[in-house]
């Protein structure tokens, strides 16, 4: 296979993936506000008490602990996306499997989409994080990164990402999910970086993201008749 015809085809699966997706979202609709609004309700739950939670599971932490989750929030930078991203592409090239391929522009897909609608949330609800030392609250629309701690957008696009992955390609999604995701939201917290609700939030905005843009890239290689 030539260079054009790979990224023509990688270019083809991102655009059927992204109008199928669109097109789920919109018979869905009715189930996608339910699940919102339980995440709401949740979240409206938890807020009050964000503070308190977020001092006792950060109280005593272990300096190794801490080096670790610094590392993961490094690695949750997107760079998780990019290189997992392209080590499920590579695969796919080089053992001629289009399904890896595709599972590959779904999970690069399904992160930019939770990235794109956390941050549209993130840069106008203006909530210090933790390590800004400032009382709670949500202070509108700011670019300084201490005021944008709700949601996380590491949570978001790990998982995004990874519950792709998991449900296109579950032979590789499943140990990312673990992993890389599990890891990140973890580490999030433990860096005292976001609150609880902040990784929660983002999370389940990758975990929206990541069920869509996963079933239907799973039927689209069925359709075609590849498994992964």
């Amino acid at each position: 296979m030539t260079m054009k015809l790979f990224l023509q085809e990688v270019l083809n699966d991102a655009r059927v993936i992204l109008r199928d997706s669109w097109a789920a979202l919109i018979r869905q609709k009715g189930w996608v506000l339910c699940f919102l609004v339980g995440v709401a309700v949740v979240t409206a739950f938890v807020l009050p008490h964000d503070q308190a939670l977020h001092r006792r599971l950060t109280a005593d932490r272990v300096e190794a602990l801490v080096r670790i989750s610094n590392k993961y929030r490094r690695w949750g930078d997107f760079r998780d996306t990019v290189v997992i991203t392209a080590f499920v592409l590579a695969a796919g090239a080089v053992w001629r499997r289009r399904s890896w391929r595709t599972a590959a522009v779904a999970c690069f897909l399904s992160a930019c989409l939770a990235g794109l609608a956390v941050n549209a949330v993130r840069f106008t609800a203006g909530r210090p994080r933790p390590s800004a030392e400032m009382p709670d609250g949500f202070y509108g629309p700011t670019f300084k990164y201490r005021m944008q701690s709700f949601p996380s957008g590491h949570a978001a696009t790990s998982t995004g990402n990874a519950v792709a992955l998991a449900i296109a390609l579950p032979g590789a999604g499943i140990p990312v999910l673990f992993l890389s995701a599990s890891g990140v939201v973890w580490a999030s917290v433990y860096s005292r970086t976001h609150y609880v609700t902040d990784v929660g939030v983002g999370a389940m905005v990758g975990v929206l993201f990541g069920v869509v843009v996963g079933i239907v890239t799973r039927r689209l290689n069925k359709q075609r008749g590849e498994t992964g």
